[in-house]
């Protein structure tokens, strides 16, 4: 990837040095009489704008995670460097910059040609693009495309964007260059950019704004979102944004989510009521648990009957839900079965499935029965006591059906009772159910007591229609 990389930027580098020779060669391309000539920069051209496209896909796949779930430490990128030849290295990169910037002038909308060469040298530019596009004074098209250049995967983690970035949102500008800035910071933000953020968000004029803010952050946060929700929650200026993130609650951090549940139970009405709808999907012990102690104090006709429903929900298992692959298999391996764990949608890229047991054991193995469409399971977790997770096993495999997944490896070094499988589902066509998982451990084997997941069928509802919002996506879909 990274060698495929380097030779788009040098071929992007040449094209450019190539159409700046060719255009040397006519400076008034319509006095130009060799039609070869003009034919031959336009192909360059077009060369140039393909190459252009490829790299900054490349940049995309680069920067996205391996997965939905791996926790990672935040990582300071060094921004690559384009090398462009001498020839287009004659008037430096500001002349260039300058070049794209004039052309702008007198209502002009932009120089394609010189926005692709600041493109390729950007990373020598980050002082005076961060100049021109926090400059309300200057064309919003150019400020636009500027702040799109510093959204790209080689800026992760900069810290001078960052403060760039921040800087247009406390400026409180018109609101395209506002969702750009949270746009570019969703591509490039880290968890150590995130408290910066997290205390604009309020503070966002526009509803559009305050939503893409909620989605960016929930995306760099992975599995941690809920905690970025509780300690919104506690800073929400008012009901409304407090009912907003009611919706945005999901089942990777159960802590968070009851930690979430109690402080929504001690607001007004209008929070405590959706807080009540939901918390039926959580059936985890300590969740219904909660839900009596609710019910004990609360005084809201419309919110006891909400918990009441709840508190019914949490006793009956949803068909496909996460908590259906606890115990041992039960589920038809040959089909769709209700009895078995399904994610959202049958192909929806990485999914998890979060499980966990009642002993925490040295484990050596694990025979996980797939129902439907087997052959999704990516990767196998463990944390420790510690909350550290590992990787025990990845790769591609395939029970068939025939009978459970059996994954082996030599005896953990750490004790767990948490384990996660990791689910490309975009590995075989239709949903890929998990029924059970047995946990081969020192101590002995022991089926799931508890579970969790990334999404689940069992969300959808209204019609067979969901809105869910789960690991940074919107899903508003039926099956």
């Amino acid at each position: 990837m990274k060698t495929l990389a380097v030779v788009l930027s040098i071929l992007l580098a040449t094209a450019v040095a190539l159409v700046l020779v060719l255009r040397t060669e006519r400076p008034e391309p319509a006095r130009v009489a060799d039609a070869e000539l003009v034919e031959r920069a336009a192909r360059i051209e077009a060369r140039l704008d393909e190459v252009a496209r490829r790299l900054e896909a490349l940049e995309r796949r680069s920067s996205a995670p391996l997965d939905a779930v791996e926790e990672r430490a935040p990582v300071q990128r060094q921004a690559p460097n384009v090398s462009v030849p001498a020839e287009a290295r004659e008037h430096g990169a500001v002349w260039y910059l300058d070049q794209y910037v004039a052309s702008f002038d007198a209502g002009g909308e932009g120089s394609e040609y010189f926005r692709l060469i600041v493109d390729a040298y950007v990373t020598e530019l980050v002082e005076p693009v961060s100049g021109l596009v926090t400059d309300a004074g200057r064309p919003l098209g150019l400020r636009l495309a500027l702040v799109r250049m510093l959204g790209k995967a080689r800026f992760r983690g900069d810290g001078r964007v960052i403060d760039t970035l921040v800087a247009i949102l406390r400026a409180d500008e018109l609101e395209p260059l506002s969702l750009a800035a949270i746009e570019a910071w969703g591509r490039i933000g880290d968890a150590d950019a995130s408290p910066h953020l997290e205390a604009l968000v309020w503070r966002l004029g526009r509803p559009s704004e305050i939503q893409a803010a909620l989605r960016a952050l929930l995306k760099i946060a992975g599995e941690r979102a809920n905690q970025v929700l509780v300690r919104l929650l506690f800073s929400a200026p008012d009901e409304a944004s407090a009912k907003l993130l009611v919706a945005l609650l999901d089942g990777a951090d159960l802590d968070a989510a009851l930690a979430f549940f109690q402080r929504a139970a001690q607001l007004a009405q209008p929070v405590r009521l959706p807080a009540a709808q939901r918390i039926g999907e959580f059936v985890e012990p300590p969740f219904q648990r909660f839900v009596e102690d609710w019910l004990r104090v609360e005084t809201d006709p419309a919110v006891i009957a909400a918990l009441g429903g709840a508190r019914d929900a949490q006793q009956t298992v949803p068909p496909w839900s996460a908590t259906q692959a606890t115990g041992a298999p039960n589920a038809d391996p040959k089909r769709d079965d209700p009895h078995a764990w399904a994610p959202l949608d049958p192909e929806m890229g990485v999914q998890w499935l979060q499980l966990e047991y009642a002993a925490a054991d040295r484990i050596t193995g694990v025979n996980a029965h797939e129902t439907c469409a087997p052959g999704a399971i990516s990767e196998l977790r463990a944390r420790d006591t510690g909350g550290t997770w590992h990787v025990l096993w990845s790769g591609s495999a395939n029970s068939g059906g025939s009978g459970p997944l059996e994954i082996r490896f030599a005896p953990t070094t750490f004790r767990t009772q948490t384990l996660r499988l990791v689910l490309d589902t975009n590995r075989t066509e239709g949903w890929n159910e998990i029924d059970a998982v047995e946990v081969l451990g020192i101590g002995g084997r022991q089926w799931a007591t508890g579970a969790s997941a990334s999404s689940t069928y069992a969300q959808r509802g209204n019609g067979g229609r969901a809105l869910e919002f789960t690991s940074g996506r919107l899903f508003i879909e039926g099956r």
